[in-house]
C-alpha cells in the first residue's frame, strides 16, 4: 500500500504541484488540510535558506523570484512584512480569498531563524482579495520555547530543491491552459520529466525528492531496465530495492507500454486493477533521455479526484469561454462591418468617425436595439484610445445604493461588508481608455452631482477616502429616454445633461432605415448558419417584403431573434412569406396590431400613434399597470415602454 507520511517532507515536489493547481485555480477545491501542509512544507524550506537578517531575507526572496520584500513593522508583539510582485498571486484577479500559503511559509521559517524564536505568518492582504500586494503578519508565540539557532548550512542539493519547487510551481501555472483530457492527465508527468532533468544536472539524483512523491514512481531505461524506484512503489509491490532496481520489467511481469511510449514519444495512460484495488498508470517519455517515467496512482486517491474535478470544471469553463468567444466575434464582426445601406446611416457613420478622433463626450440616442453599443465600440476603436480598454457599464443593472461604489470604488472599512483592501471602481479601472455608460438616464439623482464633477475635472474620491484621484478617460453615454422631459420633471440634472450633450448622435429605428434590412438579413443568416451548423437558408421576395414592412419595435435585436427562430424551425431551404407571418403573429399584440393596420388604411402616421397610445392604455388596464407584462405584450423593452408613456403623456 502507499506510505502514510507521503506529504511530510519539504521536498515533496508532486505535492507542491498538486497544491499549486488548487491554489492557482481557486475553485473551492483547496482545503484547509492541504493549505496547512503547503504552508508547513514551505516553512521548513524557509528555515533552511541560510538567512540571518531582514536584508538577506529581501535579497534571497527576490533572487528566488518570490517577490520584493518590505518590512513594515517590527515590535515586541508582531512583525509585518509586505511582498510586492508576489509569485503566486500578482497576476490574479479577485477571487475572494488569500492564497499565498507558500510565501507565508517561506517568510515564517526565515523570520523564525532571524529572531531565533518561533513565529507563525498570517496573510492579511492578498491580490486574491483585491489588493495590489501581499501582507503577512508574523506573531511571536510566547507559549513556544525559544528554539536553538537553526543551522544555516544548506546543501547544494537542498538549494536545487527550492529552485525546483519554484520551477514546478511556474509550470503548474500553465495547467489552466489545458484543453483536452489527455493533456490534463499527462501534465504532472511533464512536470516530473523536467524536474528529473534539473536534478540530473547536479550529477546526483535526489532520492529525497523521488521518495517524497506520494505516488508509486519508477524510471525505466530504453532497455526496459528499472533504474530508479521510490519507496512508495516498493511498499506497493512488497519488495525491497534489490529485488526491483537494475532488473528488467519482463522479469517483474509489469504490464507496460514503455516501448510504445519511446517510439511515439507520446505519453500513455490506462487503468489497471489487482487485489489492492484499481489504479491509473502513467508512462511518459523522458525528454532528451532514452527512458520512461512510470507512475501508479490509486483511482480513489485525492489527486485523481482533484484531477477529474478539475477536468470537469475545465470542460465547462472551455464551453463557457467558447460561447463567449463566439459572442464576442459576432459583436466584433458587427462593429467592424456595420451593415450600412441607407443614406441616413451612412451620414451617421461618417460623422461618428470624425468625432471618434477627438476626446469629446458623446451622447448616443435611439430606441433599444438600434446599435448604440456597437457604435460606441466602433468609435473607441477608431479613436486614439483604441489600444486601451473599452469598459461597458449598464446603468440599469446597478442597484441605487451601490452606484457610487461601483463607479468610483471604496476603501477598506468604508461601510459594512466592504471588502478588505477596498475596491477599484470602474472609472479608475478604465484609466486611459473609454467608459461607455449605457442607459445614462438610470443614474440616481443623488449620484449625478458626483458624476458631473468627474466629467468636468476627471477627479473623484473613493468612498471612505479623502484622497482625490485623477484619471484620464473618455465618456460615451447612451439612452433611449427623453432626457429633456426628465430635466423638466427634475429627474435629471440640467447641468449634467449639457455636460453629456456635447456631441449628440441619434440612431434611427430599424423601420426608419428599412433599406438596411435585406443586407442585415443576409448577414445574420450567414453567421447563424456557421454558429449552429445549419445549412444556410434564403428568404424569398415576398418574405423579404414582409420583413421590410414590419415595424420592428425591438429593432435589430428583434430581427436577429426572429431570423434565428426561422432558421431552426423552417424545414425548407427557402423561408417563405407564410413562415415569416406565422413567426411574427405568435404574440397576441402583433395579431391585434395587424388587425388595426388593415383598419387604418392610408390615413397617416397620426392615426397610428393614436392607436398605439390606445393599445398601451388598454394593456395597462388589463394587466393592472404591470409594466413588465405590458412591455412583453408589445414586444418592447421596459425602457422603451416608459419612453412611450412619457411621449404620449400616459399616467402610469
Amino acid at each position: 500500500m502507499f506510505a502514510k507520511n507521503e506529504f511530510e517532507t519539504y521536498s515533496n515536489l508532486e505535492n507542491n504541484l498538486k497544491d499549486a493547481l488548487n491554489i492557482l485555480n481557486s475553485e473551492q477545491q483547496s482545503n484547509v488540510v492541504i493549505e496547512e501542509m503547503y504552508y508547513n512544507t514551505a516553512k521548513n524550506i524557509g528555515s533552511r535558506l541560510n538567512i540571518s537578517s531582514y536584508d538577506q531575507l529581501t535579497e534571497k526572496l527576490s533572487m528566488l523570484g518570490l517577490g520584493q520584500v518590505r518590512v513594515n513593522l517590527i515590535s515586541e508583539e508582531k512583525i509585518i512584512i509586505r511582498l510586492y510582485e508576489c509569485f503566486t498571486c500578482s497576476s490574479m484577479d479577485y477571487i475572494g480569498k488569500n492564497i499565498c500559503h507558500f510565501e507565508a511559509g517561506i517568510i515564517s521559517g526565515a523570520v523564525s531563524t532571524i529572531i531565533n524564536q518561533e513565529v507563525e505568518a498570517v496573510e492579511t492582504r492578498c491580490c486574491g482579495l483585491g489588493d495590489n500586494f501581499c501582507e503577512f503578519e508574523l506573531i511571536k508565540d510566547s507559549q513556544l520555547e525559544s528554539k536553538k539557532k537553526i543551522s544555516h548550512d544548506i546543501s547544494e542539493n537542498e538549494t536545487n530543491v527550492v529552485d525546483l519547487t519554484l520551477h514546478s510551481l511556474n509550470l503548474a501555472k500553465k495547467y489552466k491552459e489545458a484543453e483536452y483530457k489527455t493533456e490534463c492527465f499527462s501534465n504532472v508527468n511533464n512536470q516530473l520529466d523536467k524536474a528529473l532533468k534539473n536534478v540530473k544536472e547536479i550529477n546526483e539524483f535526489n532520492e529525497t525528492v523521488l521518495d517524497s512523491i506520494p505516488n508509486c514512481l519508477a524510471v525505466i531505461d530504453s532497455n526496459g531496465v528499472v533504474t530508479k524506484i521510490n519507496d512508495n512503489y516498493l511498499e506497493f509491490l512488497g519488495k525491497n530495492i534489490y529485488e526491483v532496481e537494475k532488473r528488467s520489467i519482463k522479469n517483474l511481469n509489469w504490464q507496460t507500454k514503455y516501448q510504445e511510449v519511446l517510439n511515439s514519444y507520446e505519453p500513455a495512460v490506462w487503468k489497471e486493477s489487482n487485489d489492492q484495488g484499481a489504479y491509473i498508470v502513467f508512462e511518459t517519455p523522458l525528454k532528451e533521455e532514452e527512458g520512461v517515467i512510470r507512475q501508479l496512482i490509486p483511482v480513489e486517491s485525492q489527486f485523481i479526484k482533484l484531477l477529474l474535478d478539475k477536468m470537469t470544471f475545465l470542460e465547462k469553463e472551455m464551453k463557457y469561454y467558447k460561447n463567449k468567444v463566439t459572442e464576442q466575434k459576432n459583436k466584433e464582426r458587427l462593429i467592424d462591418n456595420m451593415i450600412v445601406t441607407s443614406d441616413k446611416m451612412k451620414e451617421i457613420i461618417k460623422y461618428a468617425k470624425k468625432v471618434a478622433k477627438t476626446d469629446a463626450t458623446v451622447l448616443l440616442r435611439g430606441e433599444s436595439g438600434t446599435g448604440k453599443t456597437m457604435l460606441a465600440k466602433r468609435m473607441h476603436q477608431e479613436g486614439p484610445r483604441s489600444h486601451n480598454s473599452f469598459l461597458y457599464i449598464d446603468c440599469t443593472t446597478i442597484p441605487e445604493n451601490f452606484f457610487e461604489a461601483e463607479l468610483f470604488g471604496y476603501e477598506s472599512g468604508a461601510f459594512t461588508g466592504a471588502k478588505r483592501g477596498g475596491k477599484v471602481g470602474k472609472i479608475e479601472e478604465a484609466d486611459g481608455g473609454t467608459v461607455f455608460l449605457d442607459e445614462i438616464a438610470e443614474v440616481p439623482i443623488k449620484m449625478q452631482a458626483k458624476l458631473l464633477r468627474f466629467l468636468q475635472e476627471q477627479k473623484f474620491e473613493r468612498i471612505g477616502s479623502t484622497e482625490t484621484k485623477e484619471v484620464d478617460v473618455r465618456i460615451i453615454a447612451a439612452t433611449n429616454q427623453d432626457l429633456e422631459a426628465m430635466v423638466k420633471e427634475g429627474r435629471f440634472r440640467k447641468d449634467l445633461y449639457y455636460r453629456l450633450n456635447v456631441i449628440n448622435i441619434t440612431l434611427p429605428s430599424l423601420s426608419e432605415r428599412w433599406q438596411d434590412i435585406p443586407s442585415l438579413v443576409d448577414d445574420i443568416l450567414l453567421q447563424f448558419s456557421k454558429e449552429a451548423g445549419i445549412n444556410i437558408k434564403e428568404i424569398n421576395e415576398e418574405g423579404m417584403k414582409e420583413l421590410i414592412d414590419y415595424s420592428w419595435p425591438g429593432n435589430i435585436r428583434e430581427l436577429e431573434n426572429v431570423l434565428k427562430r426561422l432558421m431552426i424551425a423552417t424545414e425548407d431551404r427557402v423561408i417563405k412569406k407564410n413562415d415569416i407571418l406565422e413567426e411574427l403573429k405568435k404574440t397576441d399584440n402583433h395579431k391585434e396590431v395587424e388587425e388595426l393596420k388593415y383598419d387604418i388604411g392610408d390615413e397617416g402616421e397620426g392615426k397610428i400613434k393614436l392607436i398605439e397610445k390606445e393599445l398601451i392604455i388598454k394593456y395597462l388596464k388589463e394587466d393592472n399597470h404591470n409594466k413588465t407584462k405590458v412591455a412583453n405584450k408589445l414586444g418592447i423593452s421596459r425602457q422603451t415602454l416608459y419612453n412611450k408613456l412619457n411621449k404620449y403623456d400616459i399616467d402610469y
